[in-house]
Formats: structure tokens, C-alpha cells, sequence
């Protein structure tokens, strides 16, 4: 099955969290092209603080997820794998790059672009690692500076995956890099409409984007705040 549900501008949009023959497909990893692999050569790939643009600004009392100042796919938290998740009917890159717009103090940041899905592509971090959940209950919210090109698609949906449940929170990436932070308690559940998003049992976190739209965006410096 695949889930959707309305943005806030009406549009369906499709979390690549999706049941398909008994597998998700958000751990279903597939190649992303460009960038370097690292350790080991794998290729795989706010309303009251949901989202704060206006500038980067700083990250506070934080655990960092990664900067990606090490050129590779893995997390500096808990070496968490990131990949590229979609339904294989377009084309999806995803790199570790010199970003396009200078980011004073910053040599690497994670690129993905793509065109032509007709149901959901995404980024995943695995943010667990070799565990099945990440304990992140020290903490209140994510935060995350991001960037998207000329041209590409806006609506990007983070999710956190907690529990066969899809948290979901809706943002806007700009032309220049802004920083956006989102609380745990204001995402929303996508599945159970009744569950409560539990931060000490995290699988993984994704970044959605809608169904048939290009895309290119970048990331950098994720980290739990309080």
C-alpha cells in the first residue's frame, strides 16, 4: 500500500514509506548517482517551530545528525546510512557536493535532484544505524539548514518513522539557505491519526517530495535541538 495525504495547497502527496510486498520501501536502498560513497563504497543511496525560515542562525544546545563535512553517506550519528528511496519510474541523484551556493564554513553538504516519479520519491537517513531505533527523547526538535535550485519543486514534507507510523511535517525551501527547526509535537500523524509521536523509538527520518515534479534541493547540518 502507499499513503497519502493533502498538502497545505490541496495536492495529494505520497510518503515513500509504502508497504510493497511486505517490505518499506523508505529501507528498500537504491543507487544514487554522483558523490562519493565512503566507508566501505556503498552507493546507496514554523507554526510555532514546525518551520523557521530568514536565515540560518544557530543550532543551540544540539546533537548533531551530520554536516557531512566527511564526503560520505553515512550520518555522524551512528553511521546511519543515507539513500534514495522512489518507485523506480523516474530518475533520482543523490550526492555528497560542494554546494552550488557557498555556505561560509561549510565544504560538503548532501545534494538530490530528480524528475518523473509518479507516486513519491525521497532521501532517507537511517538514523539508527544497525539498531532498530534511535533514542532522541534528550531532545525536542530538529533543525536543518536547506537550499532548493532555481526551478525545482518547494513543498518538501519531512517525516520521522516511529513505530509503522509516518510523523509528518510540511516546509518550504528557498532559493538561499535557510535554517528550519520542527518540534516533535507538531508533526502529524499520517497512518493512525490517534498516535503520539514517540522520540526515543526513531528509525529513520525522509524528505518527501510530491509526485511528478522536479526536484533539486540540498541539506546541511542536521541536528537534534532542545
Amino acid at each position: 500500500m502507499r499513503f497519502a495525504f493533502p498538502t497545505a495547497a490541496g495536492l495529494v502527496f505520497c510518503v515513500a514509506y509504502a508497504c510493497e510486498g511486505g517490505e518499506l520501501d523508505a529501507f528498500t536502498q537504491h543507487p544514487g548517482g554522483g558523490g562519493s560513497s565512503g566507508r566501505g563504497g556503498s552507493a546507496n543511496g514554523g507554526t510555532s517551530g514546525v518551520s523557521g525560515g530568514g536565515g540560518e542562525g544557530g543550532m543551540g544546545d544540539s546533537l548533531v545528525i551530520d554536516d557531512f563535512e566527511d564526503g560520505d553517506r553515512f550520518a555522524s550519528l551512528n553511521d546511519g546510512p543515507w539513500y534514495v528511496s522512489n518507485d523506480s519510474t523516474g530518475n533520482q541523484t543523490l550526492a555528497i557536493a560542494t554546494p552550488s551556493a557557498e555556505r561560509p564554513g561549510s565544504q560538503y553538504s548532501l545534494h538530490t535532484s530528480g524528475v518523473g516519479f509518479a507516486r513519491f520519491a525521497a532521501v532517507v537517513c537511517k538514523i539508527s544505524g544497525s539498531e532498530a531505533t534511535f533514542d532522541a527523547s534528550d531532545y525536542a526538535a530538529i533543525t536543518f539548514v536547506a537550499r532548493a535550485e532555481p526551478g525545482s519543486a518547494a513543498n518538501i514534507h519531512l517525516s520521522f518513522y516511529v513505530g509503522n507510523v509516518n510523523f509528518v511535517a510540511p516546509m518550504t525551501f528557498g532559493p538561499t539557505w535557510e535554517r528550519h527547526t520542527i518540534r516533535f509535537v507538531d508533526t502529524l500523524p499520517l497512518e493512525d491519526p490517534n498516535a503520539t509521536l514517540d522520540p526515543s523509538a526513531i528509525a529513520a527520518l525522509q524528505f518527501n517530495v510530491p509526485p511528478r515534479v522536479s526536484f533539486d534541493f540540498w541539506l546541511d547540518d542536521l541536528a537534534f535541538v532542545r
